[in-house]
């Protein structure tokens, strides 16, 4: 059975046209303008709804967790204590994480928050803005 899509809108998406040699893969454009490749499993399914911009502006709003603040407060720490930021795998550690994935992964949703900073592919640059200080 085909599916057809086209013209359907799915959250924040409205469905273009399928695209070309693709399998099972749409063209849709988002509420915010852009065009993103939607496979139509995750549409008619109702896990994808945007372009990832709705989570990009929501989650700027949300409080950090529980998890996110103790992070932040380790950051914190660490910086006090040795003059310099620690990297993910001493963050991993010091949380008992299975791996440096789930500290990047609590370290990438303080950078969408605007709570820290990182500078991309060095090592040491988490930095806490301003915003996380008065947290």
């Amino acid at each position: 059975m085909k599916l057809e899509l086209a013209g359907a809108v799915f959250g924040r998406l409205l469905v273009l046209h399928k695209v070309e040699g693709s399998a099972g893969m749409w063209l849709c454009r988002c509420e915010c303008g852009k065009e993103k490749a939607v496979k139509g499993f995750s549409l008619t399914h109702g896990d994808t709804s945007s372009c990832g911009c709705w989570r990009a502006m929501y989650g700027m709003l949300l409080p950090p967790t529980k998890k996110q603040m103790a992070v932040l407060n380790f950051i914190r720490s660490h910086i006090a204590d040795k003059g310099y930021p620690p990297v993910v795998h001493e963050i991993a550690q010091h949380f008992g994480f299975a791996s440096d994935n789930a500290a990047q992964c609590h370290i990438n949703q303080l950078r969408r928050k605007g709570i820290v900073t990182t500078g991309r592919g060095l090592v040491r640059t988490l930095a806490i803005t301003e915003k996380g200080m008065s947290l």
